[in-house]
């Protein structure tokens, strides 16, 4: 229940109109609030200095303007902004509208718009004529004019922020730090208790003699991609239950219904209820999201990146800046212990099986694709060399040191294949010798 309420709330914060609907939500009870003060306390003594001076006719007019020059440049601004995000995406990817509508700042932008809107309609709706003897609601009209001041000073933010977040170095790091984000959401959380580090994935322990038996097969209920397990439940049910369970797949993988998602381990033990209990703690949806899939928080970094190097974009600073970001994320997950597959409850029994990345898998995710589509770029190959010799000091294990040779391994073959120019494969040669130095010299804690 927990990861499913957390998928929820990230689905929320991460929507455009999540922000502004609340601050809509606000404006409707402070124009409420605003006009029972006014009813009950007209306009005198100590307030009247700094209320609205004016008749009914005069706040109607001045509502009236305010909600039509918010609403009008809330429009324009908005399409504009829009048409231009449109034009960064396809060079920078369609992550660039993700993280636009994710941005805090733009949503309390467009709440802000909205919200002075909203509040002068219900305001101005409340005011009659002066044949009817209704009182101008003073505090009211003032507090519109304080809510126009307001636009006028996040429409200058939002021009300043919408600048900014359009260059290449802010659009890495705000992907760079996506990365991060589901770096440490994944390695504090546990699903039950086994070996860490690398090779853990590889210790096998004694089955149990059920094992030979046919398992019961859980189905995946829909079409989609994995997104969350919720892992806290899952444990519970599987102990409760006293059953084994192997996942046949794992966060980012795409599932089609009624293909194996699960095997429950004896067959006879699984009931058509539990089948379903545990197809229910699978939240898939139609995209693949970074709150359990640190490989898609990679491949979005490195999508940049690839972007980059096109020959239609040729940008091959962005493409360095990102191999930068990566190198750092490599070394949060060689310190963040990599989990195991085997995973035991409290009592120290197996109960699930999990399909996990390794260190390997990540390695390959983030320099692959930049390494083959940087082929014959020099600038690209020594980056790559340096962003491996930098990570190489924080490497602690045998087996980690050895995927990041084997990269640089490939990186020195291709650059012999692919560079006619002596000095500058005498430039990778150079960088090559100094990264395979640092591995070799990286302090470890082999097991």
């Amino acid at each position: 229940m927990k990861a499913r309420l957390s998928h929820i709330w990230e689905i929320l914060t991460s929507s455009y109109w999540f922000i502004p609907a609340l601050m809509l939500v606000g404006a409707a009870a402070l124009a409420f609030g605003l006009l029972y003060l006014d009813e009950r306390y007209p306009r005198s003594g100590w307030a009247a200095g700094w209320l609205y001076p004016g008749g009914i006719e005069g706040a109607r007019s001045v509502l009236a303007t305010v909600a039509a020059s918010v609403i009008t440049v809330a429009g324009v601004v908005f399409s504009i902004t829009i048409a231009t995000l449109t034009q960064a995406s396809s060079q920078f990817g369609p992550r660039m509208l993700r993280n636009f509508m994710r941005d805090v700042g733009n949503q309390m932008v467009l709440g802000t718009f909205v919200a002075t809107f909203v509040f002068c309609l219900l305001v101005l709706r409340s005011i009659g004529s002066e044949q009817d003897g209704t009182s101008v609601p003073h505090v009211s009209v003032m507090a519109a004019v304080v809510l126009a001041l307001a636009s006028i000073a996040v429409l200058i933010y939002f021009i300043h922020h919408v600048s900014l977040s359009l260059q290449a170095p802010i659009i890495v790091a705000n992907v760079a730090s996506d990365l991060e984000q589901a770096l440490q959401r994944i390695f504090p959380s546990d699903l039950g208790h086994g070996p860490r580090g690398p090779g853990a994935e590889s210790e096998e322990p004694p089955l149990p003699p059920e094992w030979s038996a046919t398992p019961a097969i859980v189905p995946s209920p829909k079409d989609g991609y994995l997104q969350v397990v919720d892992q806290d439940t899952l444990m519970e049910l599987v102990a409760k239950h006293d059953v084994v369970l192997r996942f046949d797949v794992r966060p980012g993988d795409y599932l089609i219904q009624g293909n194996p998602a699960m095997r429950v381990y004896p067959a006879e033990r699984c009931s058509r209820r539990l089948v379903e209990e545990l197809a229910a703690l699978l939240i898939i949806g139609r995209q693949r999201t970074p709150e359990q899939d640190v490989e898609f928080a990679i491949h979005q970094l490195v999508e940049v990146a690839v972007r980059a190097l096109s020959p239609g974009i040729n940008d091959p600073y962005t493409a360095l800046n990102c191999i930068d970001r990566l190198s750092s994320a490599l070394v949060m997950i060689e310190k963040g212990d990599l989990h195991g597959s085997y995973r035991y409850d409290r009592s120290g029994r197996l109960r699930v099986v999990a399909r996990v990345a390794t260190f390997t898998s990540y390695v390959d995710a983030s320099f692959n694709q930049i390494r083959q589509y940087g082929r014959g770029s020099a600038a690209v190959m020594v980056r790559m060399l340096d962003a491996i010799r930098a990570a190489a000091a924080q490497m602690r294990f045998e087996s980690h040191r050895r995927d990041l040779l084997r990269h640089a391994e490939m990186l020195h073959r291709q650059a012999r294949e692919t560079l006619q120019e002596p000095h500058d494969l005498s430039d990778v040669t150079d960088r090559y010798a100094a990264a395979v130095d640092a591995l070799k010299s990286a302090h470890h804690d082999d097991k």
